[in-house]
């Protein structure tokens, strides 16, 4: 079992991310993308892994694979393992210093895009609810954030039965 890193919340966190994003606007351009902070580094007040969770929007899965190149000579490593499963997200790797980045490359607007934002806006909106099962032991966030994100991977409407499933299915103690 890999054991999971759960540090208090960081200040940096952020700053890094307006970092990484200028070097990723950098490096895509002139290719027009949106890039969001997303996953736990991206809650403020939040204890999270020491990861940073990059979301790019592209207007088509070719514009991302055209940039392969370029963010594997900015030192990004291009992960194509888990393309079986995910066949249209493009996911690339980067460590820095303390922190490792993760960049999801994805269609803008795809069901990836919006269950990732929605997610990220639902742990935002709630951090007390939301972030007991990472501030509990490594162990108990493992075991319980499959249970956590598991009707987004259901569920494609943003309706509020959507929303309340989500919110039901957070029952750690």
């Amino acid at each position: 079992m890999a054991i999971v890193v759960v540090s208090p919340y960081s200040h940096e966190w952020p700053k890094a991310f307006c970092a990484i994003r200028e070097e990723l606007l950098h490096v895509l351009s002139p290719c027009t993308m949106e890039i969001e902070h997303v996953g736990s580094t991206s809650v403020p007040g939040l204890a999270a892994k020491p990861v940073l969770d990059i979301l790019v929007g592209a207007r088509s899965l070719t514009a991302i694979e055209s940039k392969v190149p370029d963010l594997v000579s900015a030192g990004y490593e291009y992960v194509a393992r888990y393309e079986r499963e995910l066949p249209n997200r493009r996911y690339f790797v980067k460590s820095t210093g303390p922190l490792r980045v993760h960049v999801h490359a994805v269609e803008l607007g795809s069901a990836f895009w919006i269950e990732h934002l929605v997610f990220r806006n639902l742990l935002r909106s709630d951090r007390v609810r939301f972030g007991r099962p990472t501030r509990n032991s490594s162990l108990v966030w493992r075991r319980n954030i499959h249970r956590t994100r598991a009707p987004i991977k259901r569920q494609r409407s943003l309706s509020s039965s959507w929303h309340w499933q989500l919110l039901k299915c957070d029952d750690v103690s």
